[in-house]
């Protein structure tokens, strides 16, 4: 029986959540105007990408990684095809009828390396060369900081500073779930960075260096806390902009 704690990663809603949360808080970090619509769509779009992904890694004749996720859109095939239909739906309506234009041809870019990622991860075979985690940290940097870098005013500058210090945090996470155990230089390189961010500064930097630490907390615990509740922890790991969002 499954456990309510999980099924937010069953249903693939833990990356649409995080990737909201940091949109807000790097929305009051610039003053940037962020409209509800903008927000659904964010959060609309990941949803998506993931629910696809899940879908893609389970089709037939391929040997999808064994974990609970993964599984549950296996047996579910149809329920979770149905879902996503629904929320890509919803999600073009947002886009094409709620979202400020300029913010939705900027959309679209993201929407083809989105669309690209997914053609080359599951449209043949992948070799060793195909940085999985680095690419999928990239879109999902674009897609939080799409609002914000559309409306910057002067400030682009800073924003690239910041989106690259946000990749490595999402890099970090991804590498976390990906791999039991990354090797001595993932540690080193979280503590680092947390204290990089902290020295920075700021809101924005604050929270990632919450984040950080706690990934680093979670790398720690690995031989004690494992499977779905290391990647539970991993997600709540993530969640630091709740600590500063006003």
């Amino acid at each position: 029986m499954r456990r309510w704690w999980q099924w937010p990663n069953l249903l693939s809603l833990d990356a649409p959540v995080v990737a909201v949360v940091w949109q807000a808080l790097l929305a009051q970090v610039t003053g940037t105007m962020l409209l509800p619509a903008g927000r659904l769509a964010l959060g609309l779009t990941v949803w998506a990408i993931y629910l696809a992904d899940r879908l893609l890694d389970v089709r037939e004749g391929r040997t999808a990684p064994p974990t609970a996720r993964h599984e549950f859109s296996r047996k579910n095939r149809n329920g979770m095809l149905a879902l996503l239909v629904a929320v890509l739906v919803v999600d073009a309506v947002t886009v094409l009828s709620l979202l400020r234009a300029e913010v939705a041809r900027t959309g679209w870019a993201a929407a083809a390396g989105v669309a690209a990622y997914l053609a080359v991860l599951h449209g043949g075979r992948r070799g060793n060369w195909f940085p999985k985690e680095a690419l999928v940290a990239a879109l999902f940097m674009a897609g939080v900081f799409l609002v914000a870098w559309t409306n910057a005013d002067g400030q682009r500058a800073e924003l690239v500073g910041m989106g690259a210090g946000f990749f490595a945090v999402v890099l970090a996470n991804l590498l976390g779930v990906e791999r039991d155990d990354p090797g001595w230089w993932y540690a080193a390189a979280l503590g680092m960075m947390a204290l990089v961010c902290v020295v920075k500064g700021g809101e924005w930097w604050w929270a990632m260096a919450a984040s950080a630490a706690a990934l680093l907390l979670v790398h720690a615990a690995r031989r004690r806390v494992r499977g779905e509740a290391r990647r539970l922890a991993l997600d709540v790991a993530m969640l630091a902009p709740l600590l500063f969002l006003q």
